[in-house]
């Protein structure tokens, strides 16, 4: 079976999540997802969207401070990748 790896990249604001997901490669499609709130249910609710036992998500957000009033970590489970960007 093949092996997909789509990056998951939130911008976190403290009433919002913007969502934009990309494939992986240089030619990977770039999409963006949409507006969730900033609450832990409603990210979670995003990320079982994304969920396929042949998808690797791999999260990526920006280094501002809104990151740790969601608990990112938590909400992704297990097997995820994360990566901070500054």
């Amino acid at each position: 079976m093949k092996h997909f790896i789509i990056f998951v990249g939130l911008d976190v604001h403290k009433d919002s999540i913007v969502i934009a997901l990309a494939d992986d490669g240089r030619n990977g499609e770039i999409r963006f997802y949409g507006t969730i709130g900033g609450d832990l249910d409603s990210l979670d609710k995003a990320i079982r969207k994304f969920r396929r036992s042949d998808v690797e998500l791999r999260f990526v957000y920006d280094g501002g401070n809104s990151l740790a009033c969601i608990g990112v970590p938590s909400a992704c489970g297990t097997g995820r990748s994360d990566s901070m960007i500054a």
